[in-house]
């Protein structure tokens, strides 16, 4: 069953708007590319989320997808939060990490290699990058994000800042999103497949009724609602400007 057979399937049981091609384009390019156009609008708080996919690759490399969700949000300055998805290599990159930043440590000298946020179990195997590392160990006190992150190993999030430069203000985007492929196995892959046009109509509504896509996705959903709820609980702590 394809991205767009499955978000169409869970706006019809979850509610929202979706909007999405028709499979099985005129050609084969157009039949990749409305598998994978689906969108659906949801709302949380008033606001609008959307849910969506998002391709890259392509050429020599084999194109992947993504799905991701995002919400946007207000903070009072220029604010970035990137964490990666758990991988054993980044597991164990950060262990030696942690080691290595011990030592420099002892020997008193001013270098960070890996910042201790306070929850190791919540970020072991994955990375995190940010602008504002005093405000993110705040973000990261937030117990329903921390329950969300170890509950989504394989996925990622992202705060951004999405206003324009020659328009400057408080607007944010936050995103949660998980990779088909790529580092996660074809198990992972949310019972996302081709549609196959020649099978019967009673065996393309049981294949979606059986699909863990619903319960993959709000999961995802719960994440980014998780991400936002953390960043816009607290206020950003005051910029030292130095002198």
């Amino acid at each position: 069953m394809s991205w767009n057979d499955n978000l169409y399937c869970y706006a019809q049981k979850r509610g929202g708007k979706y909007l999405g091609g028709k499979p099985y384009g005129i050609s084969l390019t157009d039949t990749l590319w409305t598998e994978w156009d689906g969108i659906l609008i949801l709302e949380y708080k008033g606001a609008p989320m959307v849910v969506q996919s998002q391709s890259y690759g392509g050429g020599r490399q084999a194109e992947s997808h993504r799905a991701q969700v995002a919400l946007g949000c207000e903070l009072e300055r220029e604010y970035t939060l990137k964490i990666s998805p758990k991988t054993a290599l980044r597991q164990g990159m950060n262990t030696v990490l942690g080691q290595l930043d011990k030592g420099i440590g002892r020997l008193n000298q001013e270098i960070e290699l890996y910042r201790d946020y306070g929850c190791p179990e919540v970020l072991a195997g994955r990375t995190v990058r940010t602008n504002e590392p005093q405000f993110t160990q705040t973000v990261l006190r937030d117990l329903e994000l921390r329950n969300a992150l170890l509950a989504n190993p394989k996925a990622g999030v992202r705060v951004e800042y999405s206003a324009p430069a020659c328009m400057p203000g408080p607007a944010h985007l936050v995103t949660a999103w998980y990779e088909f492929g790529g580092l996660n196995s074809d198990q992972d892959n949310w019972d996302i497949d081709t549609l196959d046009p020649y099978d019967a109509r009673e065996v393309q509504r049981r294949k979606l009724e059986r699909s863990v896509f619903p319960e993959k996705l709000d999961a995802l959903i719960g994440l980014a609602k998780a991400v936002h709820g953390a960043v816009m609980a607290w206020r950003m702590p005051e910029k030292k400007i130095d002198k």
